[in-house]
């Protein structure tokens, strides 16, 4: 879309900063749009090109006359100060607007009434959260009732054209504001019965009705190195078994386990110590059970802690991934990983367990609302109402008799030993009294109070170690963000820094870490010239966090979903970026992550190729050719 320069809209009055070409073009269009029959639309500009502001500046081009003149913004919880402080900083103070942050609060409608922007956590910021039309929260956007309405989203279709219907929905966009009427003209597109495919593909582009624009600039790096015999090894031995499953046809009985063993072979390219069980995580770690999820755990029903004690391997039902160690809801005693669980505690209010509603294990419909700070890991539980899977270290020799001949090999032997000298350093550094927990073996986090002695056994990569260290102290004036899927290595990274004379702490940002500290976090990163480094969890970070302050993005591990690592990427190309962003991957040759990319490519073109087969519905829950393709296993 293109508008002649005597036709565009320039900066508003109110405005401190004056609006990019771009964002002209999309003022333009978004008064063109309420000031017609639309009454709105969706701003698609890919992410960091400042939709905020494009947004902001339409308020103020077009402000309310009389009252109400209320606003509504709805959007996640991490983006609420971020709006807040965008108005603050961008607006002129003859032009202030004045704001109202409603986040779990009750308040009068009156008292609402008085303020121009109520910013809760109707424009609807990251509209992809209400992509799927039957959660409660779309539900509930859908049934506001005003005269103006927006989508900003980067993604608005990540998995398949369905996905668009509930903002549709939302924008009252006649006539597939209707569900029947969506399904005959864009059915087609995704497997269903429907009008014919040109026709719908025509509709689909006529429907795209929202303005868009494309970021330049964004170099891309490839850091490799070579299998190490332990990779190999670990690598070897979950081939063997998924190789068993696809054999007996138990793919789909066994898929949580699946997904641990893919789990094992993707941290087996980071780092040895990322595959270590619960149980040595705890006894390094000296982590002790928190006695204020005791007395919760022990009021749990007795179908849901047999539940429990049931499930062999964790999935996430959010990002479908293997959980290393899961958050369970209290009273109903589901599970995802901790990022995810965060950010659901963080978006609802009351919070509310609709972890169903995803493709997972779970049958029944929970509807039930539980206390977000009352969330219990499963070490907890296991103390409750397993404690027989937890033995002193004192008493030696006890194995897993619930393990079977497959579970057990010499492989599993050999990468036990691969971590041995560092379990004896860190016992001979503590002589307290310590407990060896034994049972089913789940990866979790391991503390701090570990990792000086795992980092100094550390033999794996220390060519690609040393030459990422020098980069990072070397890039004067510049910042970087360190994305990794799991916390761990984020753990062992931090301290290496600690202990490579780096002048500053590095920032961390990830779900075991309150909305405030978080918040904190991104603005010392910001706002700090001493702070050059954040390591950032891969999902606490893939929407809606601006650190625009960095131009160096180094990712430690890929993930199979394009967008979530897309996401994660577009949080420093951002308005306001000056310099060149670079991404730097790092990845292993010849092993799963590769696969892991190519797998990428094929999905992003199934998307980019507008959504038209049925098998990119499900982007984010791996099928059985994928996982065949992941593990390297032939017919």
């Amino acid at each position: 879309m293109d508008i002649p320069d005597k036709h565009r809209d320039g900066t508003p009055a109110g405005l401190k900063q004056s609006l990019y070409h771009h964002q002209e073009l999309a003022l333009s269009w978004m008064k063109k749009m309420e000031e017609g029959t639309n009454k709105g639309g969706i701003l698609a500009d890919d992410m960091g090109l400042g939709k905020t502001i494009s947004t902001l500046a339409l308020m103020l081009a077009r402000p309310a006359v009389g009252r109400p003149k209320t606003n509504l913004i709805i959007g996640p919880l991490s983006l609420v100060r971020q709006w807040e402080e965008e108005i603050s900083k961008k607006t002129k103070l003859s032009h202030r607007m004045s704001v109202f942050v409603y986040h779990n609060t009750k308040a009068m409608t009156d008292d609402l009434l008085r303020y121009d922007v109520v910013l809760t956590t109707v424009v609807l910021d990251e509209a992809q959260c209400i992509k799927n039309r039957k959660t409660k929260t779309a539900k509930a956007c859908h049934a506001l009732k005003s005269t103006y309405r927006w989508c900003l989203t980067g993604t608005p279709m990540m998995n398949g054209v369905l996905e668009l219907f509930s903002l549709v929905q939302f924008l009252h966009i006649k006539p597939y504001c209707v569900w029947e009427n969506f399904r005959q003209a864009f059915g087609i597109l995704c497997g269903l019965k429907g009008d014919a495919k040109s026709v719908a593909m025509s509709r689909l582009r006529a429907l795209q009705g929202y303005h868009a624009a494309k970021k330049e600039g964004l170099a891309a790096e490839w850091e490799t190195h070579s299998q190490s015999s332990f990779e190999r090894r670990k690598h070897s031995k979950s081939q063997v078994l998924f190789s068993k499953y696809l054999r007996e046809g138990s793919i789909g009985k066994n898929y949580s386990n699946i997904l641990v063993l893919l789990l094992r072979m993707r941290q087996a390219c980071c780092h040895p110590h990322l595959n270590l069980d619960v149980d040595d995580a705890t006894q390094f770690g000296k982590e002790k059970v928190d006695e204020k999820m005791v007395q919760p755990i022990k009021r749990l029903s007795k179908a849901t802690v047999e539940r429990i004690k049931a499930i062999e391997a964790f999935e996430c039902p959010i990002c479908f991934d293997a959980v290393q160690s899961p958050s369970f809801f209290i009273p109903c005693g589901h599970d995802g990983c901790k990022d995810c669980v965060t950010r659901l505690v963080d978006n609802l209010r009351p919070p509310t367990c609709k972890l169903e509603m995803k493709a997972t294990r779970l049958s029944a419909v929970c509807r039930g609302t539980f206390d977000g700070k009352k969330c219990f890991t499963y070490e907890a539980f296991r103390s409750v109402h397993m404690p027989e899977t937890m033995v002193k270290q004192s008493e030696p020799g006890v194995e897993d008799s619930s393990s079977d001949d497959d579970s057990k090999s010499e492989s599993e032997d050999d990468d036990s030993d691969h971590v041995d000298h560092a379990k004896s350093q860190a016992n001979k550094a503590d002589k307290t009294p310590k407990k060896n927990k034994k049972g089913k073996k789940k990866p979790a986090d391991v503390k701090p109070s570990m990792l000086k002695s795992l980092r100094l056994e550390a033999i794996k990569n220390r060519e690609a170690y040393k030459r990422y260290m020098r980069y990072l102290r070397k890039t004067n004036g510049e910042k970087t963000i360190v994305f990794s899927q799991w916390t761990l290595l984020l753990d062992l990274l931090q301290v290496a820094m600690w202990h490579d004379k780096f002048k500053d702490k590095p920032e961390r940002y990830d779900g075991s870490m309150s909305g405030e500290d978080r918040a904190r976090a991104a603005r010392d990163f910001r706002d700090r010239d001493n702070v050059k480094v954040m390591l950032v969890s891969l999902r606490a970070g893939n929407a809606g966090l601006n650190l625009a302050s960095a131009n160096n993005v180094i990712i430690m591990d890929p993930f199979w979903n394009p967008y979530i690592e897309m996401q994660a990427v577009d949080r420093a190309y951002r308005i306001g970026q000056k310099l060149e962003v670079k991404v730097y991957r790092i990845l292993t040759e010849e092993t799963v992550e590769d696969r892991i990319i190519a797998l990428q490519e094929r999905k992003k073109a199934i998307v980019e190729a507008a959504l038209d087969e049925t098998e990119s519905m499900k982007i984010g829950r791996l099928n059985v050719n994928e996982l065949k393709f992941l593990f390297n296993t032939r017919d």
